[in-house]
């Protein structure tokens, strides 16, 4: 339908433009891989060379390139995009959000897990997640690469408990300083009446001074004549 003639995984993320295998995609070799866990090209973050995957693009003559992730790598596309328009290559570049954070704008949730009800038997999918999301150990790859913290079961009544003590001293913290912020209005507002009392005073100050300079000439005027006025 549109002329494709093969179809390749970038593998370990947009390094894999240039530093990996380009992994052929087949109906066959794609055909049951929502079964397994993980991810059959690997994943990396950042350290890319935007120039060095746009020559790849080039020199592969790939004309359509599709980026799964999240967030910050449909930033990256965007990036790749740009550099493609820069260059006036043909190549169209397709961002598809998938992103266990869900913080990709104006995009539905990607990513669910439901319980299953005894004696329902599962989707291979969701038990795959089920199974992935359950292990607490500290060596659960997913969860680190998700940058999700992994605490035992045993610590999570102590960590419950020194998060609580943690946001009751940031809940103190806030009120203080919130206290010591309605005191800074206070004295900001004592400050501004009494700077408007003192213009005021130096208003009426220097309206005395010029009325008392005018009386002064006319007193110096009427003096003045006075003496000339005398036989």
């Amino acid at each position: 339908m549109y002329n494709v003639s093969s179809v390749f995984g970038i593998q370990n993320g947009y390094k894999g433009f240039y530093s990996s295998n380009y992994l052929p995609l087949t109906p066959n070799s794609v055909n049951d891989i929502h079964k397994r866990g993980g991810t059959i090209l690997g994943t990396s973050r950042g350290g890319h060379d935007i120039k060095k995957i746009v020559d790849n693009i080039q020199d592969h003559g790939i004309n359509q390139v599709y980026i799964i992730g999240g967030d910050r790598t449909q930033k990256g596309a965007y990036e790749i995009f740009k550099e493609i328009r820069k260059r006036g290559l043909k190549v169209s570049v397709a961002g598809v959000p998938k992103t266990i954070d869900n913080d990709i704008a104006l995009s539905m949730e990607t990513m669910q897990a439901q319980a299953v009800a005894d004696g329902q038997t599962p989707l291979p999918s969701a038990e795959v997640v089920s199974k992935v999301l359950s292990q607490c150990s500290s060596n659960n790859t997913f969860l680190k690469n998700a940058g999700l913290s992994t605490p035992s079961s045993k610590s999570s009544p102590a960590r419950e408990a020194a998060l609580r003590r943690q946001l009751n001293a940031q809940k103190q913290s806030s009120a203080v300083l919130h206290d010591h912020l309605e005191e800074l209005k206070k004295k900001t507002v004592a400050a501004d009446e009494v700077l408007e009392r003192t213009a005021s005073l130096f208003d009426e100050l220097q309206k005395q001074e010029q009325e008392s300079h005018l009386m002064l000439q006319k007193f110096g005027h009427v003096i003045t004549t006075g003496i000339a006025c005398q036989p």
